[in-house]
């Protein structure tokens, strides 16, 4: 919901100077092309670089009947680790985002994976992710790396976008807001940069890269001020105005 994961990934294939390198076609799916500043793109590229033993999916939306969700999610698992396997890939990680633990957003990023992992990952400083669970595209594949014995690792950033729903839906529930201003409120914070942020660097860390983020930074600062001039509207605000100074 906060987009931070595709915005991380956009920006590292950009600034790591990532190739398309492939691409993955389903099938058995209705065909969906999608248009990038004029230019077709598939549903699931992948991008890579010789010099780095780094490969990195990008997935667009990908327009589903919600009885066909699961079977697509698993389909597209198997093929994914299959791939992983043949391009002898040791370790998968699957970027996320979650509602602060505390009342403040501490900035921490959190981090699940198998027991004899987390000794590895505790040096980056990433702390053990809370009791919850993970669904989705993300938990397929982790479970699929159980399976084929491929590190399968999730990262997750606190997200005040959370919280910010959360409000958005009290207002609603009340009647003090109409589900229109909501979407004109979220379209104003997402994607949530400082989440983004916070994913680039712990993917840094991993990987032993040095990356300048002082461009998504200055996204992230900018969130930063919008975040806090919406959240003081909505909660003073009887009525919520939809325009935000």
């Amino acid at each position: 919901p906060t987009f931070s994961a595709a915005l991380a990934t956009d920006f590292l294939i950009e600034y790591l100077g990532l190739k398309e390198v492939g691409y993955i076609k389903i099938l058995d799916r209705p065909l969906m092309i999608y248009v990038v500043n004029g230019s077709f793109k598939h549903a699931l590229r992948i991008f890579s670089r010789e010099d780095l033993n780094l490969a990195i999916l990008r997935l667009y939306h990908v327009d589903l009947p919600e009885r066909d969700i699961g079977s697509f999610y698993a389909h597209l698992s198997r093929i994914l680790i299959e791939w992983i396997e043949r391009s002898e890939i040791e370790t998968l990680l699957v970027l996320g985002t979650m509602y602060p633990v505390e009342e403040k957003e501490s900035g921490d990023v959190w981090v699940a994976t198998e027991d004899w992992l987390h000794e590895k990952y505790s040096k980056y400083g990433f702390k053990p992710l809370p009791s919850t669970t993970i669904s989705g595209l993300a938990a397929n594949m982790l479970e699929e790396c159980l399976v084929k014995r491929i590190d399968g690792v999730y990262l997750a950033a606190e997200s005040e976008v959370y919280r910010l729903v959360s409000e958005l839906g009290k207002k609603i529930s009340e009647g003090t807001l109409k589900q229109s201003q909501a979407f004109e409120y979220l379209g104003r914070v997402i994607p949530d940069a400082r989440a983004a942020t916070l994913l680039v660097e712990a993917v840094s860390k991993i990987l032993g890269l040095k990356v300048d983020v002082k461009k998504l930074m200055e996204v992230r600062d900018s969130y930063n001020r919008l975040y806090t001039q919406v959240m003081e509207k909505i909660r003073a605000a009887r009525t919520v105005p939809v325009f935000v100074g």
